[in-house]
Order: C-alpha cells, then structure tokens, then sequence
C-alpha cells in the first residue's frame, strides 16, 4: 500500500481488494487451493465454511 502511494489510514478495503473475492471451501484439496493462488496471482486465499464468515487463512508462505 504504502510502495504504491496510498495512505493506509483513508484507503478503503473495496479499493484494493480483489474483485470477485478468492476464496477456498474447507473441503478443497490444497492442490486445489494452490493452483487457485497460482492462476490468481494471489499469496493468500480465505478460506471460507459455507455458513461462516473467514475461518482461517492460507498463505504460499507457510508452504515447505
């Protein structure tokens, strides 16, 4: 945000966010969910239970 000259303080989320939002189901494979972050372009993917909100988040930085 801040390399790309944005004020973090008045930047709204829907400004930045990606549109539509990527996100996984709890019962995606995570080969799925790689494929899905490499085809984005995304380093990090909400994975999300049909009836909640965000549960947890997966991140290509805690792949080995």
């Amino acid at each position: 945000m801040v390399a790309s000259g944005r004020d973090p303080k008045a930047t709204k989320v829907v400004e930045v966010m990606t549109k539509p939002v990527i996100s996984a189901d709890p019962e995606m494979s995570l080969e799925e969910a790689g494929h899905l972050m490499l085809n984005n372009r995304i380093k990090k993917l909400p994975v999300l239970h049909p009836r909640m909100a965000a549960r947890s988040w997966a991140s290509s930085a805690s792949r080995t």
